[in-house]
């Protein structure tokens, strides 16, 4: 955490801890953009100096998301048993100023006055980072103005398709996603629009995929359209749009529908090429924050190839005790101070994963695998169990000692459509030549807590 930021952080009214709890009441708009303005400023600044940091990091347990939403959990979970780990700043995406169109469109659906900026949602994340900095002080964690990427245009594309945007990706992959779509209504009412959850035939709809988080959802409106005029020199066109009180019938609506679950699928699958290629260039794994999209990089490999000649998707599967209950300041100075053998632990899990990630053999992969398994889960894992019980007795505290599964994989021979993708976006001319020059398989992680 550079200094600018602990003294932005310390002094700005974002994160006064009253402000926060009454959602920024005491603040005009104006004040509350010009805040985040200023903080909008430093990051990009400090973001050169954040990422260098990160790949000056040459460890193997590295992980990476684009995500937003809190993964606070998680991370105090898994502190003592990785290196570091790259986060999307949580209050970053709050910085962006939308366009006079989009404004227009808040007010039409009735987010009118402080509609535009969700003062809810960025006390929560204000809070969510000062809840981080410990991890940020201590470097475990390295925080990103990801988010900037995914800012949309100022000026918005008209699209059209005629096949109802069935093309936007591979067919296995759409039907990946429409299987797990999940189209619910959405009403509009005094306080504005709200998704009642049923699949009423209606104007207004909301689109998520099961097991996943709410930052790929969409929401659509099916409005109708006159052209008043046409330019054939300019080739621009001016139209009005409105909103009919009358639902459409139902072709038309589940035409709609159909095109809109596949918009969004061809959103989520280039934000997660997106987010994969950082994590590659970075030199991390990819962090799947939602069971969807860890399933999701399993599935997808080239025709040619089956997934039972790619993937080692169990290469991780074990448990390691984790402390619930324990400041992460605390937490941190075990790490820092006190923290011998949970970096012996990932020492030797550092030597195994990257000796892992330049197998290419779909067998010797999993010989090898198992052998990591073995050695890890009787020597390595059973140090850590005994440290925890020392620093139960040690700290005076009732830890709860809970089972935290970290499942991984890497992929061999192949990769999925994301790994190709990220082969053009680099410049590679195929995903061979992308994987001679990386040196090694691309790999993804899934953290899973339970309780024992």
């Amino acid at each position: 955490m550079s200094s600018e930021l602990f003294e932005f952080v310390s002094e700005s009214v974002l994160f006064d801890g009253g402000q926060i709890e009454h959602q920024y009441r005491s603040l005009s708009e104006r004040e509350l953009e010009r805040e985040l303005e200023a903080y909008r400023t430093l990051q990009l600044a400090n973001s050169p100096a954040g990422k260098k940091c990160v790949r000056d990091n040459s460890s193997t347990l590295k992980l990476f998301t684009g995500s937003t939403d809190p993964v606070y959990g998680l991370l105090k979970q898994s502190a003592l048993y990785l290196d570091q780990v790259v986060i999307a700043d949580p209050v970053f995406h709050f910085t962006h100023q939308w366009s006079e169109h989009a404004k227009t469109m808040n007010e039409f659906i009735g987010l009118k006055s402080d509609g535009a900026l969700n003062r809810l949602k960025l006390a929560r994340s204000a809070q969510y980072l000062i809840d981080l900095r410990p991890m940020l002080q201590a470097g475990f964690v390295i925080m990103l103005p990801i988010t900037v990427l995914f800012e949309p245009p100022k000026e918005i594309p008209y699209r059209a398709s005629l096949n109802g945007f069935s093309d936007v990706l591979p067919e296995p992959l759409l039907d990946f996603y429409r299987e797990r779509a999940i189209v619910e209504a959405v009403k509009k009412t005094d306080h504005g629009m709200i998704i009642d959850g049923s699949n009423e035939i209606g104007r207004a709809i909301h689109i998520r995929f099961q097991d996943h988080l709410g930052e790929d959802a969409r929401g659509y409106l099916l409005m109708e359209q006159i052209v008043k005029s046409v330019d054939e020199k300019t080739r621009q066109i001016e139209t009005v749009q409105y909103m009919p009180e009358s639902s459409p019938d139902k072709a038309r609506y589940d035409a709609w529908v159909y095109q809109s679950i596949n918009q969004t699928a061809e959103h989520s699958y280039k934000r997660l090429l997106l987010e994969n290629t950082l994590a590659a260039g970075f030199g991390a794994s990819y962090l799947c924050t939602t069971p969807f999209t860890f399933e999701l990089l399993e599935q997808f490999f080239p025709d040619e190839q089956t997934i039972a000649e790619n993937t080692v998707n169990s290469l991780l599967r074990f448990d390691l005790p984790l402390m619930e209950q324990i400041d992460v300041s605390t937490l941190m100075r075990i790490r820092n101070e006190d923290g011998e053998t949970f970096q012996n632990f990932r020492n030797e899990l550092d030597r195994l994963f990257r000796e892992l990630r330049l197998v290419a053999d779909p067998k010797e992969l999993k010989i090898k695998t198992e052998n990591a398994w073995h050695e890890l889960s009787n020597v390595q894992v059973a140090n850590v169990n005994q440290k925890v019980k020392h620093l139960e007795s040690q700290l005076r505290l009732s830890i709860v000692i809970g089972a935290a599964g970290l499942f991984g994989a890497i992929q061999t021979g192949g990769f999925s459509l994301i790994a190709a993708g990220i082969a053009v976006a680099q410049g590679y001319k195929s995903y061979k030549e992308y994987q001679f020059q990386q040196r090694q398989n691309p790999s993804f992680f899934l953290w899973k807590a339970r309780r024992k």
